[in-house]
């Protein structure tokens, strides 16, 4: 063994010089917190990065600038939270946490590990139980949980699943998802842990395009005790088949702009410079002085950078058609198109706002 910064590093090749046993112990590192090998290549001037035997190997040659490169990108891996998987299989546990009702539940490992859900039709919502280890699942990091899942009946399924705090009751301290496979489809059910309700401070706050919201109330869970997730079908009238590969949480968590308990009193929450008054912010505007010296910057920001070279005064195309100067903008057809001609006679675009509602609707396209 070897050691370097206090950590043991293991045997090697004698030629190995310190920058191999420094990217062979990040390789194993990572190896061990993404379960994938990236390792050096015996008696050969490169690193090899493999996910599985079976998929393509990436070539890395073994440089300064190599050493750089997989540090920051392990450094990178290791600090991301990644995904979170809630079952594993062949678990001696498995029994003691898995529960079903009005459904039989077998563990499979071929072709690959799957829990086997064959549901009958006398319960109303037969399905299966999963609990959470003997302390209770912090899933505050991630924003779902997914399940993939295959439906192996002769009709569409639809399928739910409800993720659960103590004391649910299917409306309260509880958030559910669904997906409907057809006959052989796989697909991720996903259900988002929704920490949040629509309290608006008793309707005191309306027509705005985003509110400080209220953590928990009807249609949310707390993220930081999940006790248990079901997995069910809704009053099935005959039997039923699917299978589950995989149930892990997912995605990142981003915590909203701003919440109702930032102040008490809550109002007046906008300042005299229209800004959200109970947080701070780099660039938020702190009193008269800063608002007139930030004018002046911008305006010889803008005197230094006037618009494209080729826009006249009006942001017509000088490098376009030459129509007739009226001293007015106008529209006038131009080879079959319909134009807007700026009062010297150039042609432009206008692109800004249109209309401005006092209404809480958004439309987004892309």
């Amino acid at each position: 063994m070897r050691k370097f910064g206090g950590t043991a590093l293991r045997s090697g090749p004698p030629d190995w010089s310190l920058r191999d046993w420094m990217i062979e112990e990040l390789c194993s590192q990572h190896g061990r917190a993404f379960g994938t090998r990236v390792h050096r290549c015996p008696h050969m001037n490169f690193y090899l990065s493999r996910n599985s035997p079976n998929t393509n190997s990436c070539l890395l040659r073994k440089s300064n600038e190599t050493l750089v490169a997989v540090v920051l990108i392990l450094f990178t891996l290791m600090t991301c939270k990644g995904d979170q998987s809630l079952f594993e299989f062949d678990n001696p546990e498995n029994p003691k946490r898995v529960l079903s009702t009005g459904a039989n539940v077998t563990e499979a490992s071929r072709p690959k590990p799957m829990l086997k859900v064959t549901t009958e039709h006398v319960e109303s919502w037969p399905g299966i139980t999963l609990r959470a280890p003997a302390t209770l699942w912090d899933l505050s990091a991630f924003s779902h949980i997914g399940i993939r899942l295959k439906n192996t009946s002769q009709t569409t399924l639809t399928i739910h699943c409800r993720v659960d705090n103590a004391d649910a009751d299917g409306t309260r301290n509880c958030v559910s998802g669904s997906l409907s496979p057809a006959p052989g489809e796989e697909g991720t059910l996903k259900v988002p842990l929704i920490r949040t309700s629509g309290e608006r401070l008793e309707n005191q706050l309306f027509g705005m395009r985003g509110y400080p919201v209220k953590s928990g109330g009807p249609g949310s869970v707390d993220p930081k005790s999940i006790t248990q997730l079901l997995v069910f079908l809704n009053k099935p009238q005959t039997n039923h088949t699917f299978e589950i590969y995989d149930i892990r949480a997912e995605g990142n968590y981003t915590k909203p702009t701003a919440w109702i308990t930032d102040a008490e009193p809550f109002f007046p929450f906008i300042d005299s410079f229209g800004q959200y008054r109970h947080k701070s912010w780099s660039g938020k505007v702190t009193n008269l002085t800063d608002l007139e010296s930030r004018r002046r910057t911008e305006e010889d920001d803008l005197r230094g950078h006037s618009g494209p070279k080729n826009w006249d005064q009006f942001g017509g195309d000088l490098n376009g058609p030459k129509l007739k100067a009226t001293g007015f903008f106008r529209t006038e057809k131009v080879d079959g198109k319909w134009w807007l001609v700026d009062p010297d006679g150039r042609l432009f675009f206008s692109h800004g706002i249109d209309c401005v509602r006092m209404l809480d609707t958004t439309h987004r396209r892309t």
